[in-house]
C-alpha cells in the first residue's frame, strides 16, 4: 500500500536521465501507476563530472516529478524503473504550494478518495 500521511502534501523529486524517450517512458510509468500527478522534463542540459580521473560531458534531460508519494516509497519506485544503474535522485522541499494545487493534485489520482 501506498505511505501517505493524513496530511496533504506534494513531494517535488528531482533527477535526470539520458534522453527524452526515457524521460517519457518513466513519466508514462510514474503517471499511470499512480506514483505521480505531474513531471516537468527540461530537455538538453549539459552535466559536467569526472569519472575517475577523466573530465567527461554528457546531454541529459532533467525531470521534476510531483508525487503524494513520501520519499522513502517514492525513491525505491523510481529506482527500480530508471535507466541509470546509480541515478541521482533528490527531493526539493517547498514551504510555500498553493492548497489549490494540493488539492487539484489529489483529485487526479487513487487518493481522492482518501
Amino acid at each position: 500500500m501506498k505511505n501517505v500521511k493524513n496530511e496533504r502534501k506534494i513531494y517535488m523529486y528531482y533527477t535526470t536521465t539520458s534522453s527524452n524517450k526515457e524521460a517519457r517512458r518513466i513519466a508514462k510509468n510514474l503517471i499511470t501507476n499512480n506514483l505521480s500527478v505531474c513531471i516537468n522534463v527540461i530537455p538538453s542540459v549539459s552535466s559536467f563530472y569526472n569519472d575517475g580521473n577523466k573530465f567527461c560531458k554528457s546531454n541529459e534531460v532533467i525531470m521534476i516529478i510531483k508525487s503524494q508519494i513520501e520519499k522513502q516509497e517514492f525513491i525505491k519506485n523510481l529506482k527500480k524503473i530508471h535507466n541509470y544503474e546509480i541515478p541521482f535522485i533528490s527531493i526539493i522541499e517547498s514551504s510555500c504550494m498553493s492548497e489549490k494545487y494540493i488539492k487539484w493534485a489529489y483529485s487526479q489520482t487513487f487518493f481522492s478518495n482518501s
